[in-house]
Parts: C-alpha cells; structure tokens; sequence
C-alpha cells in the first residue's frame, strides 16, 4: 500500500486535535478493586476458607 501526500481536509483536522485534547476518563480503579476484595471476603465466608479470608481482610486494611 502506498501513502500519498495529500493535503488533510479542515473538519479532519478539527476532529484530531479535538481528539488530542480530550483527556482520558478518569476510572476509579481503587473502589472497584475495593468492592472486589470485599467481594471475595464474602465468598470465603460462605466457603468457609478463613485462610483465604484472612488474607483478604489484610489486603483490604491495605487499601
């Protein structure tokens, strides 16, 4: 495939730097990561793996 020089047309060029000024969504990785130790907590108990849930509960005082 061969690239052309080809002047890039106004509404093209509008969109880019647009798109390079747009910051990135913030996600908030530390709740969810939250809500999965908390989760996983809750599934140990039911399983009765108190190792596991002990580990668990550290992880989450670390947080």
């Amino acid at each position: 495939m061969e690239l052309v020089d080809k002047e890039v047309s106004t509404p093209a060029l509008s969109w880019t730097s647009r798109a390079e000024r747009m910051h990135p969504p913030e996600i908030d990785y530390y709740s969810e990561l939250r809500s999965w130790v908390q989760r996983a907590i809750l599934e140990a108990k039911k399983n009765k793996d108190f190792n596991k849930q002990d580990h668990l509960l550290s992880l989450l005082k670390d947080l």
